[in-house]
């Protein structure tokens, strides 16, 4: 999590672990990749999460909201960006609810 999103959380009274802050970093998207990688960003607010007691947990993307953002497209390339966000959404849980790798 971005500090940027981060100060949002604690605005809203949410304490925000200190081990899941980290700085952006860059990293190289190949041509083939790139549409599912631009949507899978542009739901960075889509996130259902859950407030508890022992404080936040992500449980995954909003495939509505998701669904929304692809209208118009076809079946084929709705299912063909559905299975690229499965595996981004896959490998960016554990990292959000602040397991290790």
């Amino acid at each position: 999590m971005d500090t940027e999103t981060a100060d949002e959380f604690r605005a809203l009274g949410l304490d925000v672990p200190s081990e899941i802050q980290c700085e952006m970093e860059s990293f190289e998207v190949m041509r083939s990749n790139w549409h599912s990688v631009s949507v899978f960003l542009s739901l960075e607010n889509q996130w259902r999460i859950l407030a508890g007691p022992t404080g936040l947990i992500w449980t995954g993307l909003d495939y509505r909201a998701a669904a929304a953002a692809f209208k118009g497209r076809s079946r084929r390339a709705w299912v063909k960006l559905l299975a690229d966000l499965k595996i981004m959404e896959d490998a960016a849980l554990p990292i959000l609810n602040g397991e290790r790798p």
